[in-house]
């Protein structure tokens, strides 16, 4: 059932929902735990339908499918493990019909940051083990995913990005110790905590020594999860190059969009779509939000980059998801959200 609902979902995003308007019914969360423990398809039809109002409305605006989210009483309804993990098992099947499609991933982290916070007010009623929602992978890394950054001083998240990647990678290419669901296992849990991964690139360009190996393999990790080590290390290798001429033209007086292009690579014959161009294009996004000399050239540097509709809409929700996040985490840089603002108006108008 899970899977001709995932079936239909991408069926569904090619042809186009015909929503109809639904009445909607309250009941109380206790009677919707019910209901949806003792009738699956009711579950599963209360997901499709969060689908359905997720691709119809307006693509890569976090704020709305927030409200969505919550509005759906999935969040509060998956404190019950058998639910939150039904929920995840379509969400699952969603990311793998759409080959991992952004905008599904971005779901997956809005949808998870609501449950956490469920969970938190529902705790002193209800607990469970954390590996009843979580069970093919290690409680350790599952427990320090949970930490919110909003809850650890802002100097030790260097820290616990490293201790992240070393977790996650003990766990990925670490066999001595068994394996807890394999790499993607470990991946799907990474991304339901994604803030962290988004947290990584700025960590790194807002830092003038050397880059550690540890948040330079989370990055490769994030974006290359199906990349065997050889690969991964070759993509390591290519963003601390990228790095350190980031970081070297950002001591420079005069910067030009042409030179970020080539330092990115942008002007190579390399597919747009694979994942260490995708990481890079985040590198160089990052860059213009925050080096004093990207703000006067961001436009003509995007305008370089997105030469398709599809790397426009991944900027966009590039933009839209550091905005959420800065405001979620209570960043304050008006220069730089006043950049991301303008062009992120600027992009929608054009799509």
């Amino acid at each position: 059932m899970v899977l001709s609902l995932a079936s239909e979902l991408r069926e569904n995003h090619l042809n186009g929902f015909n929503t109809q308007r639904r009445k909607k019914i309250s009941l109380p969360m206790s009677a919707v735990v019910c209901l949806w423990l003792r009738h699956l398809p009711s579950l599963e039809k209360a997901m499709l339908h969060l689908f359905e109002k997720l691709i119809s409305s307006e693509r890569n605006c976090l704020r709305r499918i927030e409200c969505f989210i919550k509005d759906s009483s999935l969040p509060q309804a998956a404190c019950h493990p058998a639910i939150f993990r039904v929920v995840d098992e379509m969400f699952r099947c969603a990311l793998l019909e759409t080959d991992g499609a952004l905008e599904i991933i971005a779901t997956i982290q809005v949808f998870t940051q609501c449950f956490v916070e469920a969970l938190e007010k529902a705790s002193k009623q209800l607990r469970f083990a954390l590996k009843t929602y979580f069970p093919y992978t290690s409680p350790s890394l599952a427990m320090v995913l949970l930490q919110d950054p909003q809850d650890i001083p802002r100097g030790h998240w260097l820290q616990t990005l490293k201790h992240i990647s070393e977790l996650l990678r003990e766990a990925v290419e670490d066999q001595t110790h068994g394996s807890c669901g394999g790499p993607f296992e470990s991946w799907f849990l990474f991304i339901h905590f994604g803030g962290w991964a988004e947290m990584v690139a700025e960590q790194l360009l807002m830092s003038a020594a050397e880059p550690p190996t540890a948040l330079l393999w989370l990055l490769a990790f994030y974006y290359g999860p199906r990349d065997g080590r050889q690969q991964r290390a070759q993509t390591m290798v290519q963003v601390k190059a990228v790095l350190g001429h980031l970081l070297a033209m950002s001591r420079s007086s005069s910067l030009s969009a042409q030179d970020l292009q080539t330092v990115a690579g942008q002007g190579t014959d390399t597919d747009l779509r694979a994942p260490a161009q995708q990481l890079i294009r985040h590198l160089l996004l990052n860059f213009l939000l925050w080096a004093p000399g990207g703000h006067t050239i961001a436009w003509d540097v995007i305008t370089l980059m997105a030469h398709t509709a599809e790397i426009t809409h991944e900027i966009i929700g590039f933009l839209d998801q550091t905005l959420y996040r800065w405001n979620r985490l209570g960043i304050e840089s008006p220069r730089s959200e006043k950049l991301a603002r303008e062009l992120l108006k600027e992009l929608r108008t054009q799509v």
